[in-house]
């Protein structure tokens, strides 16, 4: 942001990270069209609903209230793939959340008419409180810090740490973008095909992720309770 940066700061560190990847399958847009999202409770509302027949890694995890379905899409070229976690109850996300730390879905190649919503998230976050409460509590210490490993008269101290991210799911498929800012200050300073597809419907609070393939390392997570296309 504009106001985290003023003539009393030293340097700043940043990371960024974007993604634009096509789907291995691309939904057809003629078929996108409104659905309703179940928000909880009666509440709901219309959101493009895109639509797909295709092979897709597909299973379950969790029993009861923390049951769910887990769906994977790829992406072109395999080096990307998004994870789908889909409560089977509308209300079921939290519960679901609870376990799925824990959770191994055993996932097998079924055939899916999956219908899966259009959505863009956009995130800032200031991370500051978020590391004291990790503790992480010396490096924001004036008094306490020490960066001399990167200056050799150890003036520094982190005064922030912010960070933004944004992502948006269409029929081509994914744009996401996420960056931190690590803004550091002088001390001196101020502080298998079944004969029927399976259908799925994403049309209820549910959970995502963007997961390198090679790696299984997660590049974005989120959790989309009321779509916004």
């Amino acid at each position: 942001p504009p106001d985290s940066v003023d003539r009393n700061s030293a340097l700043v560190l940043t990371n960024a990270l974007y993604v634009k990847a096509p789907w291995t399958h691309a939904f057809k847009a003629e078929l996108t069209k409104n659905e309703p999202f179940q928000l909880g409770g009666d509440r709901r509302q219309q959101v493009p609903f895109m639509q797909q027949r295709m092979d897709a890694l597909i299973g379950k995890i969790g029993r009861g209230a923390n049951a769910a379905t887990v769906c994977e899409l790829p992406y072109a070229e395999g080096q990307l793939k998004m994870v789908l976690y889909i409560p089977d109850r509308v209300n079921g996300l939290n519960a679901m959340l609870a376990k799925l730390e824990h959770a191994k879905p055993n996932l097998t190649m079924q055939t899916v008419r999956l219908s899966l919503p259009k959505w863009k998230a956009e995130q800032s976050l200031s991370l500051k409180k978020t590391l004291q409460t990790l503790g992480m509590h010396k490096a924001f210490d004036r008094r306490q810090a020490n960066f001399s490993g990167m200056r050799t008269d150890n003036d520094l101290y982190i005064s922030q740490v912010v960070h933004k991210s944004f992502l948006e799911v269409g029929e081509a498929g994914t744009e996401a973008a996420a960056a931190t800012g690590v803004i550091m200050m002088y001390k001196s300073s101020l502080p298998i095909e079944l004969k029927e597809p399976l259908v799925l419907r994403a049309d209820r609070p549910f959970a995502w992720a963007i997961v390198e393939t090679s790696t299984n390392t997660t590049l974005f997570t989120g959790l989309v309770r009321a779509p916004r296309p």
